[in-house]
């Protein structure tokens, strides 16, 4: 293989290699809006400003009520309903917890909503003083309790709270065991029982109990709820999306309901499935904009770029002052470079970055816009400042092929290694690196990283693709294109793995009408993507039809101009008679690092036309 076609095949990985759907993957991971489950300690931990609930007057009554709330990303309650405890205190306590504030929850530095537990205990004015009030004398009396009535099912569950207050978490666990066996339907028990479980790092005892809970009572909501979740956090989805389902059959007209069965669905990767859950819950709960941002994430998630335009417009609409704004403004931004090129995307990302400067996948996306525009100098600043908030590998990776354009080779190989130090299992982190080293001839540690990458390969579809690059390096043709036919066989719409091959098949003069056909099923995935187009482009070039090979090649040039892409117009421009045009771009492809046998190439066509 000479280097015109290293450098090839470099466009392909190197330009859009950021926007490959193995790290789109890895970006939509990080972008859906977030909604999480804290347990009660844990949430009470977080609390800035707590608020005790009033005793109404002209009551006697002894007990707790359990408010779940909802927590908005700036850490306000934003909804709270009782899940138990005496009506007649139940009002208050939901005004207690709606005043209280919390320090914002922040995942992957992004703030998410919080769903979780408040308890509050009410005991009458003339009781609540004196020493008796203490832990320790409230599990004596306790104890006393349970003595007088070993079978009450209450007294064994006040022991347990007394206990759990105490942080006696064992002996809770045993008293709120004994007030199930007692009393088979008590919900408080079960709930309290699986959040000390859980709190306790006994994640599978958690969702044991919860499972014990919903046979016992199949048709409680709020118990199907909590064991939905928490089989969710455990990474059971499908049974999460099962007992979620009963939920949506119990409260049709529940739009939270809809909204986590579509989460579940999400995740594990039932994209149209959880479009419709979403849509369910906005019929009943129309202005949710939350909900619009799960959708849109969705069709990005199935390389619906224009349908997830509108979801991201239609989430801005209804509430312009949404908590996540900036990364709606990202995630549109990504969907519209995917579209329609880099240069409109770029509009979207400065607005991201306004609302929240340290927001880092919008520097990571803003870098692979001006990347694709073949601003390298920009790129290269763009990824540094996302690398000085989040020193992502991913980040690291592309700064690495940032620097490869830009002809800082020591730069690119520093940043490679940084990225597989951090992540040793990525296989393209592996085989970036050792893409670089076999261009420096360093042999035997490429072999090495690319055996690695081999082994961390198996359910990694583009794996495939970036391992028949590395055949194609060695020039192993043969080998790199059974690699890329294993890339379809599992994915027949994979659009790298279709236009690599293609690509290769033109540049060998083989099968050019097979090679014509699979391009053109690239360019249709992404059609704004100037790698694919540049393809195109050039098999209608070998195949003489030099007016089509222009008009692709023009609008490749058009949304990322590279040495190889503009050389190409510059062939295409040579047959049909316009020489003028031809010198042109080949005179930019040198101020491009062309590099050195493409450089010679396109000196000696200079030097031919010249007059």
């Amino acid at each position: 293989m000479n280097s015109r076609q290293l450098l090839r095949i470099g466009v392909a990985i190197v330009v859009f290699f950021p926007l490959s759907p193995l790290v789109r993957a890895y970006i939509v991971q990080q972008e859906p809006p977030k909604i999480i489950r804290k347990g009660a300690g844990v949430l009470e931990g977080s609390a800035i400003k707590r608020v005790e609930a009033a005793y109404p007057a002209g009551l006697k009554i002894t007990d707790k009520v359990v408010v779940e709330v909802t927590i908005d990303e700036k850490g306000d309650v934003i909804s709270a309903s009782a899940l138990s405890g005496h009506p007649m205190l139940v009002a208050s306590a939901i005004t207690a917890a709606r005043a209280w504030k919390f320090s914002p929850t922040i995942l992957s530095g992004v703030p998410v909503k919080v769903i979780g537990i408040l308890t509050f205990t009410f005991t009458p004015p003339d009781t609540a003083t004196g020493d008796s009030n203490s832990s320790q004398d409230e599990i004596e009396e306790a104890k006393k309790a349970v003595k007088a009535n070993a079978y009450s099912a209450e007294a064994h569950f006040k022991l347990a709270e007394a206990y759990k207050d105490e942080e006696m978490f064992e002996k809770a666990i045993e008293s709120y065991k004994r007030a199930i066996e007692l009393r088979s339907t008590y919900r408080e028990a079960y709930q309290e029982l699986a959040d000390v479980q859980k709190n306790q790092g006994h994640r599978d005892e958690a969702l044991d109990t919860l499972r014990q809970a919903i046979t016992a009572m199949p048709k409680d909501a709020e118990l199907l709820t909590a064991t939905a979740q928490a089989m969710f956090e455990t990474e059971r989805y499908a049974e999460a999306i099962d007992v979620q389902k009963r939920v949506v059959q119990i409260s049709p007209n529940d739009a939270h309901a809809h909204q986590m069965l579509g989460q579940y669905q999400y995740r594990a990767r039932r994209f149209p499935d959880a479009i419709s859950s979403f849509q369910e819950s906005l019929r009943i709960q129309p202005k949710n904009a939350f909900v619009y941002h799960w959708i849109g994430t969705a069709y990005m998630s199935q390389a619906r770029w224009e349908d997830a335009i509108g979801a991201f417009t239609q989430a801005l609409a209804v509430d312009p002052a949404y908590g996540q704004s900036y990364a709606i403004h990202n995630s549109m931004g990504s969907a519209i470079m995917r579209s329609r090129g880099g240069a409109e995307a770029l509009e979207e990302f400065k607005r991201a970055l306004e609302i929240n400067p340290r927001y880092a996948p919008a520097h990571y996306e803003m870098s692979a816009a001006y990347h694709m525009l073949g601003r390298y100098e920009d790129s290269a600043e763009s990824i540094k400042k996302a690398i000085a908030i989040q020193p992502a590998p991913a980040y690291r990776n592309l700064l690495a092929e940032v620097y490869q354009h830009l002809g800082k080779t020591e730069d690119a190989e520093r940043e490679l290694r940084a990225a597989v130090q951090a992540d040793s299992e990525t296989p393209q982190f592996s085989l970036g690196l050792a893409a670089l080293l076999f261009q420096q001839n360093k042999l035997d540690e490429a072999d090495s990283l690319v055996r690695q990458a081999v082994r961390n390969l198996p359910k990694n579809n583009n794996g495939y693709v970036l391992i028949a690059t590395m055949l194609q390096h060695q020039g192993h043709n043969a080998e790199a294109d059974a690699a890329l036919r294993k890339a379809l066989q599992q994915d027949p719409n994979n659009p790298m793995a279709l236009n690599n091959l293609g690509y290769q098949l033109v540049e060998r003069n083989e099968k050019i009408d097979e090679a014509l056909a699979m391009i053109q099923r690239a360019v249709k995935a992404e059609p704004k993507n100037p790698s694919f187009l540049d393809s195109l482009g050039w098999a209608y070039y070998k195949l003489e039809k030099y007016e089509e090979a222009e008009k692709y090649l023009t609008e490749a040039a058009q949304f990322g101009s590279s040495p190889v892409i503009l050389d190409h117009l510059g062939d295409a421009f040579q047959k049909r008679g316009k020489t003028a045009q031809a010198r042109d771009v080949w005179q930019k492809a040198l101020g491009l690092r062309a590099g050195k046998e493409l450089s010679d190439k396109i000196n000696e066509k200079l030097k031919a036309t010249a007059k």
